[in-house]
């Protein structure tokens, strides 16, 4: 053999050893198959969520190892995982059984607490309560074909159909609907921590729930009458859906001719509103009175023969109590018995009497202050400034 050729083999030899070197090392990963550069920890699960050995073991979006094996356990299951010991990886850390695709290919992902502190090791045991899986994909199907099974197919296509007429055209809508629902939820996470609050404290609420159940099964109950009535009264309430559009063009018109004029009467009737809040007591106890009053009167106007009219009884008093003329006109200013001619008067003529006088106790000295409780006088000003009773005025002149 020549020379030539000798160094020929011996330089393939070399590159061969090499290329098997690289194959063992970087895909065979023989060193990994003897745990060179590994170390193992174990996850406590509460089930498999569909992990499975060789599975990938993520830490922030890198592979740091894999599954080494899932076995199960009296409290649940427990997963092997050998970690690349090239990684620090913090030991107080989650793991999160998760999906990469809808098609079932779980990994574990390794969700750190805090970057500091101690690093996973050897041995270390991730507890159960800081693991979890994910929602069971075959119950959930199996829900939902429950459920599908549930619907009819008329009533189905019934829904599909009324869903097509009420979207139909309705695209710029539905844009802003969506608009408003993006801005929602970016307000929604910008409150996030006021909502994550709500949420820990509202075990008490949850707590009165459980307590009315009975209530609720028998609300969910009449819910089912109330639709029950909604399907029989099916008619009627597309004819109200149908005419309902043209009624609110008629409301829209009616109060555009109203608009010069209605603000203007509502702001009158706030002042009306003001004076009955004032005056509340007062028209209570008018509606009160009023009824039986009317009530007496016609008694009083039928119950007797009609030729004789109306039952009334009447009692003459004289001078008991006296009659009150303090606050009225002085005798020389009032008409004598020749004239008739009416003559100018002052608009406050009332008995202004001490109100403890017993002469016209209803006057309207006497009338309650709305505005003042305790307080009587014949005006709202009055009211307001206090009251003072008039001198003496007796009906032939003053003593």
């Amino acid at each position: 053999m020549r020379k030539f050729v000798r160094i020929q083999l011996i330089i393939f030899s070399i590159l061969t050893v090499i290329g098997l070197a690289v194959m063992s090392i970087q895909y065979v990963k023989v060193p990994v198959m003897f745990g060179i550069g590994r170390y193992d920890i174990v996850v406590q699960l509460p089930s498999t969520g569909g992990l499975y050995s060789h599975a990938n073991v993520a830490y922030r979006g890198t592979n740091v190892g894999v599954v080494d094996r899932v076995a199960l356990t009296d409290d649940g299951v427990e997963a092997q995982l050998s970690l690349d010991s090239s990684y620090k990886i913090p030991a107080d850390v989650d793991a999160v059984v998760k999906s990469v695709s809808a098609i079932g290919e779980q990994y574990v992902d390794l969700i750190p607490r805090t970057s500091e502190g101690p690093d996973l090791a050897a041995g270390d045991v991730i507890p159960l309560d800081r693991s979890a899986v994910p929602q069971d994909v075959g119950e959930m199907l199996d829900q939902a074909d429950v459920l599908l099974a549930s619907i009819s197919d008329t009533r189905l296509r019934t829904v599909i159909d009324e869903a097509f007429t009420a979207f139909n055209g309705s695209g710029p809508d539905l844009q802003r609907l969506i608009d408003s629902a993006r801005l929602f939820v970016e307000e929604a996470d910008a409150n996030s921590d006021a909502t994550i609050d709500l949420i820990d404290q509202i075990g008490p609420l949850l707590d009165t729930q459980t307590v009315s159940s009975d209530a609720i099964r028998s609300w969910t109950q009449d819910l089912v009458t109330f639709t029950d009535q909604l399907r029989a009264s099916d008619s009627d309430i597309r004819g109200v859906l149908e005419k309902g559009p043209g009624t609110a063009v008629e409301a829209t018109q009616l109060f555009q001719e109203l608009q010069p004029t209605l603000p203007i009467l509502l702001s009158n009737l706030v002042s009306v509103g003001q004076v009955g809040v004032i005056y509340n007591k007062s028209i209570e106890q008018v509606l009160v009175i009023y009824p039986p009053l009317t009530a007496a009167l016609v008694t009083a106007a039928k119950g007797g023969p009609v030729e004789d009219g109306a039952i009334v009884d009447f009692a003459l008093e004289l001078h008991d109590p006296p009659a009150c003329t303090t606050g009225f006109l002085p005798p020389d200013q009032r008409r004598t018995g020749d004239q008739t001619e009416p003559i100018a008067t002052p608009n406050d003529l009332y008995c202004k009497a001490a109100q403890d006088d017993p002469s016209v106790v209803r006057g309207a000295r006497n009338l309650p202050c709305m505005e003042y409780p305790g307080r009587r006088a014949p005006t709202v000003q009055a009211c307001r400034d206090g009251w003072e009773a008039a001198g003496n005025n007796p009906p032939y002149g003053p003593i």
